[in-house]
């Protein structure tokens, strides 16, 4: 809750409540209501400002402290016996020269706003007795140095513990199952948490903004840590999980936004990386978003999901391993993770997003024939990229997937591409080739623009649908179509076009003797086939079939079974 506005209905609750209050008697210095032979304070008439609340009133138990009861009074310390089992809405709220307050173990509920904005108040210790501290309760307690949390407590819920800047420290018993939204949001002297077992759900924001967080524990028992859980936690270095059952999810995202979160240990000493558990399902949106000093990660089996910008601006991850149940790695995923050299997809991966690994440092990239989608830009602007393999399923490479990655020099286009989107190849001003599926029917606008290395451009099919600037100022580019594909005309988008012919490789170890055979290697495009003939004199009437090649990635070796038997023999090309 925003402390600016955190208290600005007050007065007209206490007016309402004033209004609505049972008829009350009046004892010494307490204003009171009966119930079912029970007494509840209802309010504070007394000069004397240490106040000790007594076990009974007129022989009847007194068992509760009203709504407001002592709002915004002057009592300076307050001891509450042990018939009493509730503190109400706001009971002590705005008691801002209260410095003390000792609850009895009778209490077992403190009810919501109850001693907010006490800003003189510097400890407090809450009995096992107390199942649930309410919702902002301790809010605003500005000098709370000290708050012990007794085993037996079950909730802390939103907001209780917000903004007590003065709180060092902060040990949750394993009793506590759930810390609500905001719990202890904004405690900018908090530098030291430990959660107990019992606690499942971290809610959203519950640490946001302790900006003196230095070290964590986590329980066994954590399966969810909500929304900016640990947002904007600067110092946060250390992470400690119980190595038992290190399982909690993120699934919310944006936990670590903005931390310097660099290990978590398994126990402490053994680990320098961060690992998710297998038992996480996915890894929320934003959930390390700048955390520049994180190193190394390693995503555990159970992970199908990474989230936008999961780990974006991660500026020292040096390397990623996926586990084997990652389906899709969100838009902006490791964005501008400068130091990341190393990933591995999986063969799970089916989505990629858009700007996944934008300025990387990555330098090959091999995609399983499982990702079917690849998002605009996800490879843009990586510098160190050199060999990008893209599998089989992928049908069509978007946008700007390689734009200005400028070191690039080999890539291999799955059979089932579709489309080469704008801007796909832009400058990437170190590529020699490129070989272009049949599958493809359209290449966009600009789309191998300033390939200025750019030589021979192979394409295995009809001419694709084009643009007039897809291959701009590709100076030294050439188009080679095979023989019987159709559309293609003396130039292709303004770049001369060529017959694409099979080829014998006259490099060295190709052609000649090799291990008591004779024979070369035959360039062409995949699938293609050619038949090698073979004649002893060049007159047309001599030629005779030798073998049948059928390419596989390119090329084929040809070798002669008879070439001993001959002192001399030509060889020549043909294809269907």
């Amino acid at each position: 809750m925003n402390s600016q506005t955190a208290f600005s209905n007050k007065a007209w609750r206490l007016t309402l409540l004033l209004l609505l209050a049972l008829p009350a008697r009046v004892n010494a210095q307490f204003i009171y209501i009966t119930t079912n032979g029970t007494i509840t304070i209802t309010g504070y008439t007394g000069s004397d400002t240490a106040v000790v609340i007594p076990g009974t009133i007129a022989g009847l138990p007194v068992t509760g402290i009203g709504s407001f009861a002592f709002y915004g009074n002057g009592v300076t310390s307050v001891v509450i016996s042990n018939n009493l089992t509730s503190i109400g809405y706001g009971a002590f709220s705005g008691c801002t020269e209260l410095t003390n307050a000792t609850i009895a173990s009778g209490v077992t509920n403190i009810g919501d706003e109850a001693f907010a904005l006490c800003t003189a108040l510097t400890g407090v210790a809450i009995p096992g007795s107390v199942a649930n501290i309410g919702q902002e309760a301790f809010y605003g307690c500005s000098k709370l140095i000290d708050a012990t949390i007794a085993n037996g407590v079950t909730t802390i819920r939103g907001e209780a513990f917000e903004s007590c800047s003065s709180l060092t420290s902060i040990a949750i018993p394993d009793s506590v199952t759930s810390i609500g939204y905001n719990a202890f949001q904004e405690c900018s002297g908090l530098s030291k948490v430990a959660i107990g077992n019992g606690v499942t759900t971290l809610a959203g924001l519950g640490f946001a903004s302790c900006t003196s967080l230095t070290n964590v524990a986590l329980g066994s028992g954590l399966l969810n840590i909500g929304t900016g859980a640990f947002q904007s936690c600067p110092k946060l270095i250390a992470m400690t999980v119980d190595p038992l059952n290190p399982v909690y999810s993120s699934v919310d995202g944006v936990v670590f936004n903005q931390t310097r979160t660099t290990l978590i240990e398994y126990p402490p000493g053994r680990n320098t990386s961060y690992a998710v558990p297998d038992g996480v399902l996915s890894v929320g949106d934003a959930a390390f978003l700048n955390c520049s000093n994180l190193s190394n990660v390693t995503i555990g089996n159970g992970v199908t999901t990474i989230g936008n910008s999961a780990f974006m601006n991660c500026v020292a991850i040096t390397n990623v391993a996926l586990g084997n149940s990652v389906s899709t790695i969100g838009s902006n995923g490791f964005y501008q993770c400068s130091s990341l050299a190393g990933i591995i997809i999986p063969n799970t991966v089916t989505n990629i997003g858009g700007g996944a690994f934008y300025s990387t440092r990555l330098s090959t990239i091999m995609l399983p024939d499982s990702v079917v989608n690849l998002g605009a830009g996800a490879f843009q602007n990586c510098q160190y990229l050199r060999n990008a393999i893209l599998g089989n399923g992928l049908t069509g490479i978007a946008g700007y997937t390689f734009y200005n990655c400028a070191a690039l020099t080999n890539v291999a286009i799955g059979s089932a591409v579709s489309s080469i989107g704008d801007f796909a190849f832009y400058s990437c001003a170190s590529l020699p080739s490129i070989t272009i599926p049949g599958s493809v029917t359209r290449l966009g606008t600009n789309s191998f623009e300033a390939c200025i290395s750019l030589t021979p451009a192979y394409f295995q099919g009809n001419a694709p649908g084009v643009m007039p600037t897809t291959f701009f100022n590709d100076n030294k580019a050439t188009g080679f179509y095979l023989p019987g594909s159709a559309g293609w005309g003396p130039t292709f988008s303004g770049i001369p076009t060529a017959l694409w012919l099979p080829q014998v490789d006259g490099k060295k170890g190709s052609l000649g003797l090799r291990a008591n055979q004779f024979g070369f290697n035959l360039n062409w495009a995949s699938g293609q086939t050619v038949v090698v003939e073979a004649s002893t004199s060049l007159a047309s009437s001599g030629w005779a079939p030798v073998a049948t090649n059928t390419l596989i990635g390119g090329t084929a070796y040809f070798s002669d079974p008879q070439w001993t038997n001959y002192p001399g023999r030509f060889y020549r090309l043909r294809w269907p």
